[in-house]
């Protein structure tokens, strides 16, 4: 982040706070007057508010990528902040849904298809519609991110997605070896290869997927930008027909779904998933 960012104006990308900004709409910031911390990932960065035709002395952080490409906000000390957060680390399998093979052991979660072909284990996060502090959507902007193990590189499709793997959804598609970013409309799917297990990727794996709503989708592994899913790719996509949009599979927070192709058994570990939504 560049310092000298101090005392100037900073284009942001408005999470729908209220006093004038709106969500989906680029904005002007206010002039950044202060820079908390200053590092090669994230800067803690305080601006002022403004209302339209006046200042509002409200004051907002924002954590921002070096880069500068999107925003991440959050209202400090707001306890009538109108986003939506989860995050698990599988104390207990207690309101999940599962099928197969699915237990904790240790510090981990593990999910194991038996060893015979086309069979399928998973584990699924789905509130009651309503019954979230805000309205679940895919009209909002949502961060999905976790940290995997894949006991093989062989006859296997997976998928670490929030959604449904044939309707909306967002997050990573495993074929064999082959690491995927994924996003899922109404009317199919696009993918995007990001690299191979064994190869580019061994042992832990951090996946981070970006939805900015109506727009595009980003994805990282291990913290670093991999690839961007534009909401008009591909090109005979019409309207965006593969990109989640509206309220459908909106509540299936997390879906990890483990198929195997062959008489093998097949697993995924993991201790953690965080789910951020936007207000």
């Amino acid at each position: 982040m560049d310092i000298l960012l101090k005392g100037k104006n900073i284009d942001i990308y408005s999470y729908g706070f209220d006093k004038g900004l709106y969500r989906n709409r680029i904005v002007k910031s206010p002039i950044v007057y202060d820079i908390i911390q200053d590092n090669k990932d994230v800067a803690l960065i305080n601006w002022k508010e403004f209302e339209i035709g006046k200042e509002n002395e409200k004051v907002l952080q924002f954590n921002i990528r070096p880069d500068k490409s999107e925003v991440l906000a959050a209202i400090n000390g707001n306890l009538k902040r109108k986003d939506f957060h989860w995050i698990t680390y599988f104390e207990s399998l207690d309101g999940f849904e599962t099928s197969g093979t699915v237990n904790i052991s240790g510090t981990n979660i593990n999910v194991t298809t038996a060893a015979t072909a086309d069979s399928v284990s998973y584990i699924r996060k789905k509130p009651a519609i309503g019954t979230a502090s805000v309205q679940l959507s895919w009209d909002k902007d949502r961060r999905l991110d976790t940290t995997i193990t894949v006991n093989s590189t062989t006859a296997q499709d997976i998928y670490i997605i929030s959604g449904y793997e044939w309707g909306n959804g967002i997050g990573f598609y495993i074929e064999n070896n082959e690491l995927y970013g994924w996003r899922g409309g109404g009317f199919g799917t696009v993918s995007h290869i990001l690299g191979y297990l064994g190869t580019d990727y061994t042992g832990n794996i951090h996946l981070t997927a970006e939805l900015i709503a109506g727009k595009k989708v980003i994805f990282y592994v291990n913290g670093e930008k991999k690839a961007e899913s534009k909401r008009n790719y591909p090109s005979e996509d019409p309207g965006g027909a593969y990109f989640p949009i509206g309220d459908d599979y909106a509540h299936w927070l997390i879906n990890f779904r483990v198929k195997t192709t062959e008489d093998a058994a097949k697993e995924i570990s993991l201790s953690y998933v965080d789910v951020w939504q936007s207000s």
